[in-house]
């Protein structure tokens, strides 16, 4: 009987060693990483994927923005963690050369615009642009990316990790 009771014992530790093992894991580079995560800018949320909707990447293949990634490498499954990526390691700052001056009889027809307003181009595979000032006739898009010199504040929880 003392035999047993042994043998359960040294069991049940060997199951808590494993685990403890396995909820160690952390995310490195080339693992799948299921998340959950919001992201905003300026308290307004920007992207999320939801428990209902969790976003699976492989770690450090590029697929997202490079802050994201350097955020989650480390990160233990179950973890939550809140970082903030600056503009360098997300959208970059923006490029004044990506400023368009153009005419508003280019612009669609009936469109009117407003600075801030995001505009479609059709005809460069449907490649947006937010409107950047309006003076008459001259219109300046801006072509850099809408989070350009922009924040992210992230909230992450790892669900997963393979």
């Amino acid at each position: 009987m003392k035999k047993n009771t042994v043998l359960v014992i040294l069991a049940f530790f060997a199951y808590i060693a494993q685990s403890t093992a396995q909820e160690k894991i952390t995310v490195e580079p080339g693992d799948s990483v299921t998340v959950v995560y919001t992201a905003s800018i300026d308290e307004n949320v920007i992207d999320q994927a939801t428990s209902e909707n969790p976003l699976t990447f492989v770690a450090g293949n590029g697929d997202m923005i490079r802050g994201f990634e350097k955020g989650i490498i480390g990160m233990h499954r179950h973890e939550t963690k809140v970082f903030v990526v600056p503009p360098e390691d997300a959208y970059g700052m923006p490029d004044p050369s990506a400023y368009i001056e153009i005419k508003r009889s280019q612009l669609p027809e009936g469109m009117e615009p407003h600075v801030g307003s995001i505009i479609t181009l059709p005809d460069l595979d449907n490649y947006t642009v937010t409107v950047k000032e309006v003076d008459g006739d001259k219109v300046v898009l801006d072509a850099n990316h809408q989070f350009s010199g922009k924040e992210i504040k992230f909230v992450v929880t790892v669900q997963d990790i393979e």
